[in-house]
């Protein structure tokens, strides 16, 4: 899961889980940088052929900043959390893992959907 020069790999690569499981992984750039801080958050999501919007704020954490190479990550999704809903090819519903690299000028992202069963 990568955008542009940042990368994110989480440590379960078929990123299946269920409610209260731990999401880690490893967020890294491909070029070091200095960074204020890199945000790593879990969001419940709705993405369709209009957008995509937040349904809940999740669980977040903010790592240190400073020379940034790579960066170690780890977060647990609700109990309760609600599993993936797919519609035809209208719509679904998930959980995401979003990272991004705040830093001077522009900010940079990766992320991607989990499965949540």
């Amino acid at each position: 899961m990568s955008t542009g020069w940042v990368t994110l790999a989480l440590d379960r690569p078929d990123g299946t889980f269920t409610g209260g499981d731990v999401v880690s992984g490893e967020v890294a750039a491909k070029w070091r940088t200095q960074a204020r801080a890199v945000r790593v958050h879990l969001d419940y999501v709705e993405t369709a052929a209009l957008g995509t919007s937040v349904r809940v704020r999740g669980p977040h954490v903010v790592l240190p900043g400073g020379d940034f190479g790579r960066r170690r990550f780890s977060l647990t999704l609700p109990r309760d959390a609600v599993p993936t809903l797919r519609v035809l090819d209208l719509a679904t519903v998930t959980w995401r893992v979003e990272v991004r690299v705040d830093r001077f000028g522009p900010d940079d992202r990766a992320g991607g959907d989990l499965t949540v069963t």
